[in-house]
């Protein structure tokens, strides 16, 4: 019998004892992040449901436990309604010594656990955040060695310099992924990839809703530690720049990887979408879905009419977290309105014009010629990416219908 069918068929009454002693607990400002790191499902919970679960081992009934919180405590906790909950949410590991979760211990390979510690132990941390440092300094010396989008055509041939950005851009994108992959790995968190969609741009993001399972303060260098093997290749990228003559191929080679390192980089501040420096600014304000209670205030803001959930959650918030959306939504607005731009004003034109010089290739010329072929790989190139935007279209849709805390940079 599947885990689902087992719990649909298990009933929970006063006289039942309850496992959850398997549950992660972490504070996060006024409540608790708990959940199942093996299932990557977590919840917020206040201070009162948390001494739920720690008196929740299997061995008392609800009864026992919900007198137990008010004569000894003082708490009045509805443990049924609670426990009933969790089940829903597949958080119960027994009913009465009735497994419903069988699992293995989901944790990072051991050689991915070493190689996280080599590279983000605190040397490492340290020359990553150096190197950025470095970066900051040469670009506020030598402006002429800021990139600009005429940087990325290194080629003349219109479809192999496609082809060229497009292996670059998704090879430093891995890169950027696999940090992430091997910091989550040092604190034994095995993380996933996958293609989603952050607003319109297609991104492999790094599925690291287990870093909840972590104390807040270690989870900063998981979140930034793709942004910090970015700048360690900027800062390469720079080197090769300030070594060369202005006339190599590896010079404008390094220009057009500076100009992709940087877009990406400047890109993860647009904290509106669920960037990197979204999950650090969430960590830091304690606020479980900054980005959902954020549009939830605008919706009210502009007098749209809350659907009922919407007002409840919003309702249920702290001072704390309202507070924080309130504020956060200034740079939701910016945010969108930069977006909208880059789209307008920059991608659609870019890549209306490319695809126009490769249609041209193909239509004028024979099939046996060079420029046909070279429009083709436009062609190839761009079926290729609407193929990966769809899937990432997919995942993201799923992942919205998850209205539990996750983590993915």
């Amino acid at each position: 019998m599947s885990e689902n069918l087992q719990q649909q068929a298990v009933q929970i009454h006063m006289q039942s004892r309850v496992d959850m002693s398997h549950l992660s607990i972490q504070p996060d400002g006024d409540e608790y992040t708990v959940g199942d790191p093996n299932l990557r499902e977590f919840i917020r919970v206040p201070e009162e449901a948390v001494m739920v679960i720690r008196l929740m081992d299997g061995s008392k009934t609800v009864e026992e436990v919900q007198a137990k919180l008010l004569t000894e405590h003082g708490v009045e906790v509805d443990v049924l309604d609670f426990a009933e909950a969790l089940l829903e949410m597949n958080l119960i590991r027994s009913v009465d010594d009735q497994i419903l979760i069988e699992h293995t211990q989901i944790e990072a390979k051991e050689w991915m656990r070493k190689l996280g510690q080599f590279f983000y132990g605190k040397v490492g941390v340290t020359l990553y955040s150096i190197c950025a440092a470095a970066v900051v300094a040469i670009y506020l010396v030598r402006t002429d060695l800021f990139p600009t989008f005429q940087d990325a055509f290194v080629l003349s041939s219109i479809g192999l310099n496609t082809l060229l950005i497009f292996v670059v851009s998704w090879f430093l994108l891995l890169i950027h992924e696999i940090g992430h992959l091997l910091a989550a790995a040092r604190l034994g968190i095995s993380a996933r990839l996958r293609l989603s969609l952050r607003l319109y741009w297609l991104v492999v993001e790094t599925d690291m809703t287990g870093m909840w399972s972590q104390p807040k303060q270690q989870r900063y260098v998981p979140y930034l530690a793709g942004m910090l093997w970015d700048s360690v290749l900027l800062l390469g990228a720079l080197f090769v720049q300030l070594m060369l003559s202005t006339e190599s191929f590896w010079f404008g080679f390094s220009k057009m990887v500076a100009l992709v390192l940087l877009f990406r980089l400047t890109w993860q501040f647009l904290v509106f979408i669920r960037t990197d420096m979204y999950f650090v600014m969430i960590n830091s304000t304690n606020t479980s879905n900054l980005m959902m209670n954020t549009q939830t205030f605008l919706k009210s803001l502009v007098r749209i009419k809350l659907k009922e959930e919407e007002a409840r959650e919003w309702d249920n918030l702290s001072a704390q977290e309202k507070t924080v959306s309130k504020r956060y939504s200034l740079f939701y607005v910016l945010g969108c309105g930069i977006a909208l731009w880059l789209l307008v004003a920059l991608q659609i034109p870019i890549v209306y014009q490319t695809l126009m010089i490769a249609g041209q290739n193909m239509l004028q010329n024979p099939l046996t010629t060079i420029q046909f072929w070279d429009g083709s790989i436009v062609a190839i190139l761009f079926v290729l990416e609407v193929v990966l935007w769809l899937i990432g279209a997919s995942n993201a849709y799923k992942t919205r219908r998850n209205n539990r805390v996750q983590a993915t940079a």
